[in-house]
């Protein structure tokens, strides 16, 4: 069932070696790659065993073979039957002739690459056979997987290759230009046994082909043997075969460094979900690329942009990638790098802004901030994106805690003499709202308004302010109207205490109108409370789904409207008629401290109510109330707490950490910080009651007969001279006493009732006298008596 609001001017409902034998072998394929990869203006080379960033820009941190430990850098890119291929960087520069570091990245697969038990792969199968690298099988091969497996984008990252082999060793001939402009090739012998390349002995030869070891080919033709050329074999050894055996590929090639955007770690460096986040430190040795989508068209409006951290930046934009996979990303680069990075809408076609919040710890200062359109295609894929639209981004200094209270915090507030109008919800842990719980969201810089109106952009920039904000868990109340609670003042705010600290109760502020979808929806203008609020932190606000909160702001395209928020998510904006109520739609209060500089950074005290085996709503953990600093203040009520299962009776007090009783609205100490529930009489002392012990009132002059006992009944003292008085520890009570003559009403027994320690005298001690004799004496309100160096009261 659902209730009918307007939106865009319509009833709605409200949103809710040599020569082999052709024997049976199990083949493990490694993979030759001379990757040379492209590197963006500034490129820094990293030791393997340094700790890196999981997202660089450029190819910053990609380290070739480290001789010191005997490591690689790995990179995913392309694919061999449904995964992406795993390549090793031999080396930071090609493998061409006068190469320079920077010039690009040598790869090399990791894995031996064929078909078939053996690798499929003959270097050649024509008849003469010859061992010429140039029109081989082993050259189709490579060209085949260049086509087969890799993309359009990953082709045009692959540097066309040429190069002239030397003579090598005494076995293996030169070939002039053996490589001319090839993409995908297979190592030479010289390359196979380059240490530089980590190729130091035999088994750092070894690849395997699925599960095992198996024999790769090379590009070398054997000398003066034209029907055999070069290869690994299991055992890691460069030896020659004869070129109709069937091998497995383990193909090299260089990648361009102009065509690599970013480098992230394989899995989890770009993050599980949407939205900016801190990018961590990584100390793994596998990336993938994201590499320049030259036909993306991509463009930012803007050059520069400012905000405070938590604040809310919006670009104009055109030309993004639309569909599955595609996004709008964003980095923040500082003086140390890629800092933050964040996946930061999934744009429509229609689309052509976008809002992002700057991270809530994002340091002031300048940053480049990079939006791009990306293609992201999750753990060990290559991503594409457009080129960097590369604004200067300035972040002001954010909104200063006015208070050392912790934002996030839970506090309790009693609004029960508010008169708040509606339907109380039934979800608040005490429908009596004694006790109704508010998130303390801390310092914002936001608008808030003091009348209706529709909040323009102008308005807002010019009246935002820092302030601190306690926002309620729940809608406190629902069907009520905008208009019903505005004449209660409850909109623009009312004076409201508690604890000895006042605040203004009354609606946040949510915008005027919205921007965005889904999760980056947010009104507008965008420094309303509400955004400001969840762009601190998404859970300061809670207890949305489902229920509406009414704001502040009234709607831009009708007057008569006002701006709602939640319900379907935190950050949903909706309207409805001021004057309308439904179920779903309530009354969320914030709490505004108007004065803080009068109160001072530490002038919020937190005080801990322990519920002593009592509970709120489900709960019987302790809570927290918040009280002015080194002022008294008063003991709260004791309506809206469930007394302990099986406790059946009335009484109820609050033990201070002073170790002092209060009753609910009694003035407790400002020293005060816990206040424990007794819902019974705790005993003052570790005497147990009942029992009996001497006194000596032999001194106190007491008037009267002593008593000895009499024919009624009556026994005698134990002791007649007073020196030995037996008396019974009755233990803690609460009753009242008096301290003068006066006829003793029910009212003033409540009043006046506290809990004390009694002993009572087992006899009357004497007789024969008056109340008025007694009186003369003390001894009817009380004298000062000392027993045993402990001081009582004798009445």
């Amino acid at each position: 069932m659902y209730d009918t609001v307007r939106r865009d001017g319509q009833a709605e409902p409200i949103r809710t070696g040599g020569d082999k034998p052709m024997k049976k072998r199990i083949l493990s394929i490694l993979v030759i790659c001379c990757m040379v990869l492209g590197l963006l203006p500034t490129t820094a080379f990293a030791d393997n065993d340094s700790v890196k960033k999981a997202i660089q820009i450029g190819t910053s941190g990609i380290s070739g073979y480290d001789s010191t430990n005997s490591s690689y850098d790995y990179i995913h890119f392309g694919t061999w039957n449904n995964s992406t291929v795993k390549w090793r960087v031999l080396d930071t520069k090609t493998n061409m002739a006068n190469a320079q570091r920077g010039d690009g990245f040598f790869l090399l697969s990791e894995v031996l690459l064929g078909t078939g038990e053996y690798g499929g792969v003959e270097f050649d199968y024509t008849t003469p056979y010859f061992n010429d690298w140039k029109g081989s099988r082993g050259q189709d091969w490579c060209n085949d997987f260049y086509s087969r497996s890799l993309s359009i984008t990953e082709q045009k990252a692959v540097l066309a290759t040429s190069k002239s082999d030397a003579l090598y060793g005494m076995y293996y001939d030169a070939s002039d230009n053996i490589l001319d402009g090839d993409k995908v090739f297979f190592l030479s012998a010289e390359e196979a046994e380059n240490a530089a390349y980590g190729f130091t002995d035999d088994n750092a030869r070894i690849a395997n082909y699925g599960d095992s070891a198996y024999v790769w080919w090379l590009r070398s033709p054997r000398r003066m043997n034209p029907d055999s050329a070069g290869t690994v074999n299991e055992k890691g050894a460069v030896i020659d075969e004869w070129v109709g055996q069937t091998n497995a590929a383990r193909p090299a090639f260089n990648l361009k460094p102009d065509s690599v955007l970013l480098v992230s770690a394989a899995v989890g460096g770009k993050g599980t979900a949407d939205g900016m986040f801190k990018i961590p430190e990584y100390s793994g040795d596998e990336w993938k690329l994201t590499l320049l989508d030259d036909t993306r068209t991509f463009r930012v409006t803007e050059t520069t942009a400012a905000g405070k951290p938590g604040g809310t930046v919006t670009l104009n934009f055109s030309g993004p990638r639309t569909g599955l996979n595609e996004y709008i990303s964003a980095i923040i680069e500082g003086e140390s790098g890629a800092t933050y990075y964040g996946r930061i809408m999934k744009p429509t076609a229609a689309d052509r802004q976008l809002s992002f919040t700057l991270p809530h710890d994002l340091a002031s200062g300048n940053y480049k901030l990079h939006v791009f359109s990306e293609q992201y295609n999750g753990d060990y894929q290559t991503d594409y994106a457009s080129r960097f639209q590369t604004v200067a981004l300035t972040v002001e200094e954010a909104a200063t805690e006015q208070f050392a209270l912790t934002p996030g915090g839970t506090y309790y507030f009693d609004l029960s003499g508010e008169n708040i109008p509606g339907t109380i919800n039934d979800d608040l842990p005490d429908k009596s709202m004694h006790y109704v719980p508010f998130t303390y969201a801390g310092a914002v810089n936001a608008y808030k308004l003091t009348s209706a109106m529709a909040t323009t952009e102008e308005y807002a920039q010019q009246y935002k302010y820092d302030h601190s904000l306690f926002i309620a868990d729940h809608a406190v109340t629902h069907t009520v109207s905008w208009d019903d609670l505005n004449t209660k003042s409850l909109i623009f705010g009312k004076d409201y205490v508690a604890g000895g600290v006042d605040y203004t109760l009354r609606a946040p502020s949510v915008g005027s109108d919205y921007t965005g979808s889904d999760e980056s929806q947010r009104g507008v203008p965008q420094s309303n409370e509400w955004d400001t609020m969840l762009n601190k932190n998404s859970g300061y606000i809670q207890n949305w789904n489902g229920m509406y909160s009414w704001g502040q702001d009234t709607v831009s395209v009708d007057a008569s409207d006002r701006a709602l928020r939640g319900y379907i998510s935190a950050r949903f904006w909706n309207f409805s008629y001021a004057s309308y109520s439904y179920p779903i739609v309530g009354f969320r209060p914030v709490l505004e401290v108007p004065k803080p500089d009068t109160l001072g950074s530490d002038g919020l005290k937190v005080v801990t109510l322990d519920l002593g085996g009592g509970k709120l709503g489900n709960s019987s953990e302790d809570i927290q109330i918040i009280v002015k600093t080194g002022s008294e203040f008063t003991a709260p009520a004791s309506g809206g707490l469930t007394r302990p299962d099986g406790n059946t009776g009335s009484y109820f007090m609050w033990l201070g950490s002073n170790g002092k009783l209060y009753a609910p609205g009694d003035n407790v100490p400002a020293d005060v910080t816990k206040l424990t529930a007794q819902f019974a009489l705790s005993e003052q002392f570790s005497l147990k009651p009942g029992g009996t012990y001497y006194f000596d009132l032999s001194a106190m002059g007491i008037p009267g007969t002593v008593n000895t006992g009499n024919e009624d009944g009556a026994v005698s003292l134990p002791d007649t001279s007073l020196h030995y008085v037996p008396f019974t520890y009755a233990g803690t009570i609460e009753a009242y006493k008096l301290t003068s003559a006066m006829v003793t009403t029910e009212e003033y027994a409540q009043q006046n009732k506290y809990a004390h320690s009694l002993f009572v005298a087992d006899y009357a001690v004497t007789h024969t006298i008056s109340w008025g004799g007694l009186n003369d004496e003390g001894l009817i309100f009380g004298k000062n008596y000392a027993s045993g160096g402990v001081d009582y009261t004798l009445r």
